[in-house]
């Protein structure tokens, strides 16, 4: 996950975002997935 979080944050660099979102989700079927903000990065 934390390569997850390196990735997210150069590509916010890069387009020149000041914030971004890591949004997780579990599938399973025929279930509706619950999603979740797991990290908010600001610079």
């Amino acid at each position: 996950m934390d390569c997850d979080r390196l990735w997210l944050n150069a590509f916010r660099v890069q387009i020149g975002y000041i914030f971004g979102a890591l949004v997780e989700c579990d599938t399973a079927l025929h279930e509706e997935p619950p999603v979740r903000v797991s990290d908010w990065l600001a610079g």
